[in-house]
């Protein structure tokens, strides 16, 4: 029983230092430097509730891809970098999680 508790343990401390290992790795990435870009992480409050958005693009007249997280408890912005990058060159993405 005390060799499950040790497992359950590591495996539980092994997924946190996964996702702080890609939040870190993520905000290291390069950032939009274009002169029309859009690079924004902020929080609104809509309908009493405080909601995080994340807006990136390299052009902001592009149209916009609005992406709801089916959330709530797990936000998933931390992992934009891995597949939005290529729309990012014709789309402003916008990451809502609520």
């Amino acid at each position: 029983m005390l060799m499950l508790f040790f497992i359950l343990c590591a495996i539980i401390l092994l997924i946190f230092l996964t996702g702080v290992f890609f939040r870190i790795y993520n905000s290291l990435e390069p950032k939009i430097d274009t002169d029309l870009g859009i690079q924004e992480n902020t929080y609104v409050t809509i309908g009493g509730i405080e909601q995080y958005l994340q807006i990136r693009g390299e052009n902001k007249n592009n149209p916009v891809i609005l992406w709801l997280h089916g959330g709530p408890g797990f936000p998933l912005t931390y992992l934009t970098y891995y597949y939005q990058t290529a729309l990012e060159k014709d789309y402003t993405i916008v990451c809502w999680e609520l």
